[in-house]
């Protein structure tokens, strides 16, 4: 059997974020394909029936907590799923969804859901993406992070949005998450709020293959000053400086 998923996509599948409780429904748990098919829909009020993915005609099977199916032959596994829900009030449902479809890709979604008359109603999707670019993980009950990259980070704040070239002038890659974005879900009134921007504890590596893109090797050293001195969370304000720091220090100087 040919497994083309990586390391980094199988320790997030099987990782402490998908361990919450599950959604039930008359006394089951909700099958995972039923979310895999919900994080696909793009229209909100898209409905999918229990009854009709629990059901599914493919060949299925769940281990350690995610589920997997196969093609018509029975010879590659072609998608492994895991949910939590991360936050229940009445019907409705805050749930972080996980897909792996072959790749190294690695899909998260935060789903605003309704579970009603045997169906799962799309309220809202939050956020989601690919591993670094914005793939989701859970924070605690009610509060998820957005993965970001340094190209990402440049659009928080409450400042104009910095005109960043991806891949010419920063990184942007999957496997280039640099900072956490924050967020809390409220339920009541089904909005959510950006807490703040966490960088990683661990420095940037300082490598000639930076100089390759425009401003990474200065953003690099930049980000590296606020983890010598401990400022690992930055609010919006912070993010502002940041940002003004990073325009000043590294987009006004002339690159080769």
């Amino acid at each position: 059997m040919k497994h083309s998923l990586t390391l980094m996509t199988l320790a997030l599948l099987t990782s402490s974020a998908y361990a919450s409780s599950e959604l039930m429904s008359a006394g089951k748990a909700v099958h995972p394909a039923c979310l895999e098919k919900l994080q696909n829909e793009t229209k909100e009020n898209a409905e999918v029936s229990l009854a009709a993915c629990t059901n599914n005609p493919k060949k299925t099977s769940i281990k350690d907590g995610y589920y997997t199916t196969q093609d018509d032959n029975n010879t590659k596994q072609t998608t492994f799923t895991r949910y939590a829900v991360i936050g229940s009030k009445g019907d409705k449902h805050l749930i972080i969804v996980g897909t792996a479809t072959g790749g190294t890709g690695f899909f998260t979604n935060a789903l605003w859901v309704r579970m009603k008359d045997g169906k799962l109603v799309l309220l809202k999707s939050l956020a989601g993406g690919d591993r670094c670019n914005d793939g989701i993980d859970k924070v605690a009950d009610w509060k998820y992070a957005i993965n970001l990259t340094p190209t990402d980070m440049m659009s928080y704040g409450s400042d104009t949005t910095l005109k960043i070239d991806p891949y010419r002038d920063l990184d942007a890659s999957a496997a280039s998450c640099v900072a956490k974005a924050m967020y809390r879900f409220d339920p009541v009134a089904e909005k959510t709020e950006l807490i703040n921007v966490q960088l990683n504890e661990q420095p940037l590596a300082m490598e000639d293959w930076l100089k390759e893109l425009r401003f990474q090797f200065c953003f690099n050293n930049l980000y590296n000053t606020y983890i010598a001195r401990g400022q690992i969370t930055l609010s919006e304000t912070e993010m502002d400086h940041f940002k003004n720091q990073f325009e000043n220090f590294c987009m006004s100087q002339p690159t080769s």
